[in-house]
């Protein structure tokens, strides 16, 4: 399995067209990186890069990996971005079960307040009466869409 931190170095190197000014953009030197993409060719077993002169190009194996790259750092980006909603509760979906007196009485206003502190989430709430409510509330399940 190749390192995801030389697959964006790869990235970086087909972006800035040098493996000089790939590796400024990333905080290496030119020969730390170029070490890098040496070793990522041993792991692919294939050439990645035809050096010349002016920088570098990508063959045809690098440029497939460059995109897959691109597709994995936006995976991660996404995924980044879900986890975030956790800490800050942007977004995402609260399923609440609830008995009839205490959905009327003790949810409104919490709910007011959940709902000005993060609009983002969505809220659902399927009433329960007890005791028939309390397996589904237990095992973690619900009913609610």
């Amino acid at each position: 399995m190749q390192d995801l931190n030389r697959l964006l170095a790869l990235v970086a190197v087909a972006e800035t067209g040098s493996i000089s000014a790939a590796a400024a953009k990333l905080g290496y030197t030119p020969p730390a990186l170029s070490q890098q993409m040496a070793k990522l060719e041993r792991e692919v077993r294939m050439p990645l890069l035809v050096r010349h002169r002016r920088g570098a190009r990508l063959t045809a194996a690098g440029e497939l990996l460059v995109q897959r790259s691109r597709e994995i750092e936006e995976i991660l980006r996404t995924a980044e971005l879900e986890l975030m909603q956790f800490l800050d509760m942007s977004g995402g979906h609260l399923r609440i079960g609830s008995f009839t007196t205490g959905g009327i009485h003790l949810l409104p206003p919490v709910l007011a307040a959940l709902r000005r502190r993060h609009p983002g989430i969505a809220i659902s709430m399927q009433e329960f009466e007890p005791p028939e409510g309390y397996e589904p509330l237990a095992e973690a399940r619900s009913t609610c869409s």
